[in-house]
């Protein structure tokens, strides 16, 4: 099965670079973590609650969207510079989920 590279003079977000791949992958989890986290507090203060979800829990459903980024650009697309930046941004929020949440004990987690 021949491999097809993506061309090289693509732009925007269909271009081969681990910097759009590092900034996708940070980006993404962040938006998805904002969003669960305004809905987490609309219906927290309609169910008068603190909050439903745990902070830990909102994080690793927003980097879990990440898995969803990734195979995008390495399946699909075959951008495999893109899909390393998207993995490295997953692995800088997976070891700041040890430490903050885990190490520090700052939060029960689920």
């Amino acid at each position: 099965m021949n491999q097809i590279a993506p061309p090289k003079n693509q732009k925007g977000l269909k271009k081969d670079d681990f910097k759009l791949g590092l900034s996708l992958g940070l980006l993404v989890p962040a938006f998805v973590f904002a969003i669960i986290y305004a809905i987490d507090h609309y219906f927290a203060i309609r169910l008068d609650k603190e909050f439903i979800m745990k902070d830990g829990t909102k994080l690793v459903i927003g980097v879990g969207i990440n898995v969803l980024t990734f195979r995008y650009y390495m399946i699909k697309l075959r951008m495999e510079q893109t899909g390393k930046g998207v993995l490295a941004a997953t692995f800088i929020y997976a070891i700041f989920y040890m430490i903050y949440f885990i190490m520090l004990d700052n939060v029960n987690l689920f």
